[in-house]
């Protein structure tokens, strides 16, 4: 991005409107460099997120809720007979619980996105060697369409942990982004994927995001944003993560011809 905003400078600059670019360091986690620039700048009308997809346009992302869900039951010395109100054996009946409520969550359609879903991302619980724990606490990673909350979310939990028969637990926010989508018949979106396929000479059509990312607050301001990098999502986070220099070069021919067309 900076190599292409270099190659425009060259040329004079932009032909119209301003040439903005945006590096934050936090945006895996509480997203403050992104909400701070956004309380302090007038919005922007579009927006490239460098976000890795293999140059494919993407137009939305699932958001995220993280909820601590603490399962309260009777302790009990390990000696002692099992008892319906035992924690753990809860916390199982809760984790049944999330798979029905994945079944459920199948049924929620979207025109690029796949179904929300809900992970267990942690199961903790421990007092002493030989003590049954009062509570068990499991986090949830539930994945959510744009334009869900997080009291849908909780009704969603609640309806779910009911059907079971689950009862005595507490849930905690932990972590809550939204979804984000722009649409792929938008102009924005049109002119970012004609330019990416004279470029790399293949046809592609908007896709779908398959982490989360900060498109959502940049919509949520009015900001058209698509999502276009080079590298794959499948490498992120691994011990061998890289990204191939050709595509990274690629990358910054791709963001020049854009620029061009949208400011030119």
């Amino acid at each position: 991005m900076c190599e292409a905003a270099i190659r425009i400078a060259k040329k004079g600059g932009p032909g119209k409107g301003r040439l903005k670019l945006l590096f934050v360091a936090d945006e895996e986690c509480s997203n403050l460099g992104t909400r701070n620039y956004m309380e302090t700048h007038a919005p922007s009308q579009y927006a490239i997120i460098g976000e890795p997809t293999d140059l494919q346009v993407a137009v939305a992302h699932r958001g995220v809720s993280r909820d601590y869900i603490d399962i309260h039951g009777a302790a009990r010395h390990a000696a002692l007979p099992e008892s319906e109100s035992d924690s753990v054996l809860r916390a199982a009946k809760a984790v049944m619980a999330v798979q029905e409520m994945n079944r459920k969550l199948k049924k929620m359609a979207h025109e690029v996105l796949p179904p929300p879903s809900i992970s267990v991302t942690m199961i903790q619980g421990y007092e002493k060697d030989n003590i049954v724990p009062g509570t068990v606490r499991l986090l949830l990673d539930f994945r959510i369409l744009p334009g869900m909350s997080h009291e849908q979310v909780e009704q969603i939990l609640d309806e779910g942990f009911g059907d079971a028969g689950l009862e005595d637990y507490d849930k905690t926010l932990h972590f809550y982004m939204p979804g984000g989508e722009t649409s792929s018949g938008d102009a924005f979106v049109s002119a970012c994927v004609e330019v990416r396929n004279e470029l790399l000479e293949s046809a592609i059509v908007p896709c779908a995001f398959d982490a989360s990312c900060e498109q959502c607050f940049l919509v949520g301001q009015g900001t058209k944003t698509i999502i276009c990098g080079p590298g794959n999502i499948t490498q992120a986070h691994t011990v061998g993560e890289h990204t191939s220099e050709r595509q990274v070069r690629q990358a910054v021919d791709l963001y020049e011809r854009i620029i061009e067309r949208i400011l030119g």
